[in-house]
């Protein structure tokens, strides 16, 4: 399942907006603004690399089911750029 990173970084943007009401309202100090803050970040961080992970494993998967497909595509995709840059040559 791939993670929801745009809501998990709104769920983040809207504990740091509550962290900063708090510490302006004077119930946090700085320390347990910066404690939070990094607690936040950590938990920001591991959904960023949960969901990084997913776009790698799907697209291993992706290339390795299509597989001989991509081969067939590169290896036209060379042909065709090579014929273009020997056909100027071939012109003179």
């Amino acid at each position: 399942m791939f993670p929801d990173l745009f809501d998990a970084t709104q769920i983040y943007w809207q504990k740091l907006d509550q962290i900063e009401a708090d510490y302006q309202q004077g119930k946090l100090s700085s320390q347990e603004v910066d404690q939070q803050v990094k607690a936040l970040m950590e938990e920001l961080g591991a959904k960023r690399r949960a969901a990084l992970s997913s776009v790698w494993q799907t697209s291993r998967l992706w290339i390795t089911h299509n597989q001989e497909w991509l081969i067939g595509l590169v290896s036209v995709v060379i042909a065709v750029y090579l014929w273009l840059l020997w056909l100027p040559t071939m012109a003179d």
